[in-house]
């Protein structure tokens, strides 16, 4: 597992840009926001492959700084901790991202969980 932060950093990316891809795509469906054309190309072309590239390489630092700390179990706090820093990336992305317009009104729809602050 010592060099597993190459591998784990680009899985971790392609899970967070699904994970963005599919929740911004629902949540601008159920608000109305713009047309599926334009959204469609918007999350594939600039949405998606920026949350894999900043998961990607944040997750990768993020197991390699702390599989570093000479404790026991070692790898499981550094894949714990790359998978903190890619759904820390997906919630930040798809709360900056879920309503673009600046009106004061914020949609969201009845299915995300009331928990989790957008």
């Amino acid at each position: 597992m010592r060099w597993a932060g190459w591998w784990i950093g680009p899985l971790l990316g392609v899970m967070a840009a699904y994970a963005v891809f599919v929740l911004l795509a629902r949540m601008w469906a159920y608000c109305h926001i713009g047309t599926p054309s334009i959204n469609g190309g918007v999350l594939t072309f600039v949405d998606a492959p920026e949350a894999f590239l900043i998961t990607s390489v944040l997750s990768g630092v993020a197991y390699a700084l702390l599989y570093r700390i000479p404790i026991w179990g070692r790898t499981v706090l550094a894949v714990v901790g790359a998978v903190l820093v890619a759904v820390a990336v997906v919630w930040v992305t798809v709360s900056i991202k879920h309503y673009p317009y600046d009106d004061g009104y914020h949609c969201i729809p009845p299915w995300f969980p009331t928990w989790i602050p957008l």
